[in-house]
């Protein structure tokens, strides 16, 4: 499947849509939505259009504009009410005690709904040509919800990309492609999932506009579209709308982890984000490397799984295990299963629940190392 994305032919009608924005400033969120379906665009594509305003849309910015809160005018019309026979004569006596003429009381008494804010210039100028960029960006997420696997080959930037996905917790695997020059990811889809399925599509859907900062990259994704089966192809350089450059991020249970860590084993020095793992054919992106301060022979990598199904990880330990690799602590929250089932717990996995407890994470790495020198022939 080649989607059909916006390029330069169509920047005349998205410069027409954004006109009919400005124009709109000062106007209702209704009143905005209400003009940009009516103005006529004889050259957009219909789903094209669609998506274009609904993205811009999604970047308008509103506010309540009210003298006084519309919930006190709401309240204070309503005492007036009560008993009251006469509607103008109610509004009358509200306006007269909140300080404003009738018309006022009655042009604000809903402003708080969000049909009735009123709508701002957009925070950041945008071009015809952002907005076409923003289009594809979204018309692609959207195909990736409805994914049941993804595979990606990337070439630079793909710790980024892998680190984004880990960060999101996505069923992901990481090989280096048969020519050993670029990363593959291969992801499972949201349709392959029973539970977690929107919160997991927008973690990946995050993936897309990363990708603009790959040198080069190649994603194909399995679709399910009205009972089809459809294969959607992305290649750089893609007309999607980049992200901000990539960060290093850690998130709250990482933090709160390498914290309570250093607190409990003074003995032991935690390092975040070590090299990369060849395991066989496949390349593992460690979150931590525990390392013995006297005795640096031994070291432990320490990863915590995102979303899972008991086959993921199952197949996860199988290539541990056939790549000899003891010292690596897989840490699972029992809390981002995916799939009915249970996982039976084994040495070298740590069972928790949003909290990941320190001192069961250095049993394991005591059990893992030992005292023996570790093989660090795996290690790239």
């Amino acid at each position: 499947m080649v989607p059909r994305f916006l390029g330069d032919g169509d920047h005349p009608w998205l410069a027409a849509l954004l006109a009919e924005y400005d124009r709109s400033v000062g106007a209702t969120r209704a009143q905005l939505e209400s003009r940009l379906k009516a103005i006529e665009l004889p050259a957009a594509p219909t789903g094209s259009r669609m998506m274009a305003t609904a993205v811009l849309l999604s970047l308008t910015k509103d506010k309540i504009c009210s003298a006084v809160k519309p919930a006190l005018l709401r309240s204070t019309l309503f005492e007036e009410a009560v008993g009251a026979t006469d509607r103008t004569r109610s509004i009358s006596s509200a306006a007269a005690k909140l300080g404003l003429t009738a018309h006022e009381l009655e042009q604000q008494l809903f402003a708080d709904l969000p049909s009735e804010r009123i709508v701002q210039e957009l925070s950041s100028p945008l071009t015809p040509n952002d907005l076409a960029l923003r289009s594809n960006l979204a018309f692609a997420q959207s195909l990736l919800f409805r994914s049941t696997s993804v595979r990606l080959e990337l070439e630079g930037q793909a710790h980024a990309i892998v680190r984004q996905a880990r960060l999101g917790g996505l069923i992901c695997s990481v090989e280096s492609t048969p020519d050993h020059e670029r990363a593959q990811l291969d992801i499972s889809g949201p349709v392959s999932l029973f539970h977690q399925t929107l919160l997991y599509g927008r973690s990946l859907s995050r993936l897309l506009p990363l990708l603009a900062w790959c040198d080069r990259f190649e994603l194909k994704a399995a679709l399910v579209l009205q009972e089809r089966a459809l294969e959607f192809r992305l290649r750089s350089p893609a007309p999607i709308f980049p992200s901000a450059e990539p960060r290093k991020f850690d998130s709250k249970l990482e933090a709160r982890f390498a914290k309570a860590f250093a607190r409990l084993a003074s003995d032991w020095v935690l390092i975040r984000e070590p090299a990369p793992i060849r395991a066989g054919c496949a390349l593992i992106f460690p979150d931590f490397l525990a390392r013995h301060r006297s005795d640096e022979r031994r070291f432990a990598f320490i990863e915590l799984v995102g979303y899972w199904t008991p086959s993921y990880l199952d197949h996860k330990r199988m290539t541990l295990r056939s790549a000899k690799l003891d010292n690596l602590i897989i840490c699972v929250d029992d809390d981002l299963a995916c799939e009915e089932g249970d996982w039976p717990s084994a040495s070298g996995v740590v069972r928790f629940r949003r909290k990941l407890d320190p001192a069961q994470v250095l049993a394991a790495i005591e059990a893992a190392t030992g005292s023996s020198p570790q093989d660090r022939r795996n290690v790239l």
